[in-house]
């Protein structure tokens, strides 16, 4: 009993001992010395690997790469590359000139039988009536077909008048022109087959057909003027007539067409056909007209027509036959 009295009696005295304040004098002494086993355990600490981290450190960064060099981009891969599955090979466009498609023509389409140049083709109507002390009415229609190729150029129209005066029919005729020119290379020069059918209700004849063939000669050919010349030779006959049978002829001709703005043309065409027997026994046929262009519809002209008939040897009956008209016209 007594020695733990002794004990506790000097635990007591070394507590009271720890608080009493450190001297002056002593303070570095102490602080250094405390510092060196803080030190020490905190670099021990340090050292030893924690027991059981509680969360794991990130990794370490890599050193940053130096950045490669710019390559150009790559090119598409070409379909003869791609692997064997075809819905992954048309998802590459092809750039060779094979991908291109070409439209095919079906065989209703006439650029099945002759070929893809474009077609200029046009259709046309007229009427003018009075009403009054006497009533008449006259109609004018028509259309044209055109087309030019490497090798040559196709010209055909067609077109018809008639006139009824007091419910009495005064006028019924119709025309059709149809010319071929075989273009002979680069040069101006071409040879050339054409037509001319003509019927009228109240000629001395049926129907008058001729048929010539020649050479042609294109003066100009630009897009503000166009100017050509022929020269050839056929034939003409009229059926139902009273020399019902070929007779020989010549041909001379000319065709004019000037873009005088950028929406109206002026186009003449003269046709000249004497018998080579008599050159007094001829026949003339004259075509002038004047095309407006309209802004709507842009597909639409305005034109004004003059067409005339001369035969020499018209057998009683007026050798002029003319017409003339205003007409809206039709262009595709």
């Amino acid at each position: 009993m007594l020695a733990c009295c002794l004990l506790a009696a000097v635990t007591t005295a070394g507590q009271e001992i720890r608080r009493l304040p450190t001297p002056p004098e002593l303070l570095p002494a102490t602080a250094a010395a405390d510092a060196t086993p803080i030190a020490a355990a905190e670099d021990a600490h340090s050292a030893a690997p924690p027991a059981e981290p509680a969360q794991a450190s990130p990794a370490p960064e890599a050193p940053a790469a130096e950045a490669p060099a710019e390559t150009p981009p790559a090119a598409a891969p070409a379909a003869a590359d791609l692997p064997a599955d075809p819905h992954i090979a048309d998802l590459i466009p092809n750039s060779s000139d094979d991908a291109l498609v070409t439209p095919v023509a079906h065989w209703y389409q006439p650029s099945y039988w002759f070929g893809p140049a474009p077609w200029d083709t046009g259709v046309e109507f007229g009427l003018n009536g009075s009403s009054g002390s006497g009533d008449s009415l006259s109609t004018r229609s028509g259309g044209y077909l055109k087309r030019k190729t490497a090798t040559g150029k196709l010209d055909t129209k067609l077109f018809h008048n008639r006139t009824k005066s007091e419910g009495r029919e005064t006028q019924n005729n119709a025309r059709l022109d149809l010319r071929y020119d075989w273009l002979l290379g680069d040069t101006p020069w071409s040879l050339y087959g054409m037509n001319q059918t003509f019927y009228d209700r109240y000629q001395a004849f049926d129907l008058n057909v001729n048929l010539n063939a020649g050479l042609g000669y294109q003066v100009f050919d630009a897009d503000f003027v166009k100017f050509g010349t022929s020269f050839g030779a056929g034939a003409t006959r009229k059926f139902g007539g009273k020399v019902d049978e070929w007779e020989p002829e010549a041909q001379m001709g000319m065709a004019w067409e000037q873009r005088v703005t950028d929406s109206q043309r002026f186009i003449a065409k003269l046709d000249y056909f004497p018998k080579w027997a008599d050159f007094n026994n001829y026949r003339m046929v004259s075509d002038l007209s004047w095309e407006i262009d309209l802004d709507k519809p842009s597909n639409v002209s305005l034109k004004l027509s003059l067409a005339d008939r001369f035969d020499s040897n018209s057998d009683g009956v007026n050798p002029h036959n003319t017409n003339y008209s205003v007409l809206l016209l039709w262009k595709k």
